[in-house]
């Protein structure tokens, strides 16, 4: 997590600083640099193993490797991920229209075959979920997937689909910044929402003036935009 974000989200936990002033610390022009999502890919891939892929359906998830393989072992591992309070990426070989429960709980989907017309892709904009098909090979027996370099991901790795820019990470480091754009962006909304219904309400007997009434427009439209440019998808996010 880039440090700024870090102190400023430090000083709002600990009643510091009330959520007006946190946002007008937050610089719209900056937030590029404060979300570095190109630079947070390239600092998670150095550590990780990063596959090229076809995208399905543009996005942005991240959370453990879920690889089926029977319905016995999905069980499994969906409740595993559920028990833990984790989201999970699912991997497998073949999805058809049953597929579609299992895709909906997920962030994410992967396959290795398919066209733009395959179950999966149609699943995957149904439900505007990330998904991309990669070159990989599975091994249920082993719980695994098995890379073209021979390289081997086990199940429940820590797994990103930037399927916006055509990639998957896998094993990658939880204290690398990119698993908190998302949770930061969520931030950001909520405050703004928190705001709006707080300090906007007509019967409320605070307000906010001018400037920093525009300032909040300006940060929320910015978000808006890096939102939409990188796929984040973000659920939360409604002008």
């Amino acid at each position: 997590m880039p440090a700024y974000f870090r102190y400023l989200t430090d000083l709002l936990d600990e009643n510091i600083i009330d959520s007006l002033e946190y946002l007008m610390r937050i610089q719209p022009d900056n937030l590029n640099s404060i979300i570095d999502i190109d630079e947070s890919i390239k600092s998670v891939s150095s550590r990780s193993i990063k596959v090229d892929g076809m995208s399905f359906y543009d996005g942005f998830g991240m959370g453990k490797l879920v690889i089926p393989g029977s319905v016995s072992n999905l069980k499994r591992t969906v409740e595993y991920c559920y028990t833990h309070k984790k989201k999970y990426i699912i991997a497998q070989e073949m999805f058809d229209s049953d597929s579609e429960p299992l895709i909906k709980c997920s962030d994410g989907a992967i396959g290795n075959r398919g066209g733009q017309t395959c179950h999966l892709a149609i699943i995957a904009r149904t439900l505007c979920k990330p998904a991309i098909r990669l070159p990989i090979y599975f091994d249920y027996s082993k719980n695994r997937i098995v890379l073209d370099s021979g390289v081997e991901v086990k199940q429940f790795s820590d797994t990103i689909i930037f399927s916006s820019k055509g990639i998957v990470l896998f094993n990658c480091d939880r204290n690398s910044s990119i698993f908190y754009i998302r949770d930061s962006f969520q931030i950001y909304l909520r405050l703004i929402s928190d705001l709006i219904f707080k300090y906007l309400d007509q019967h409320s007997s605070i307000q906010i003036d001018t400037d920093n009434r525009g300032h909040i427009k300006y940060l929320w439209l910015k978000l808006a935009m890096i939102n939409k440019e990188f796929g984040l998808n973000i659920p939360e996010f409604r002008l």
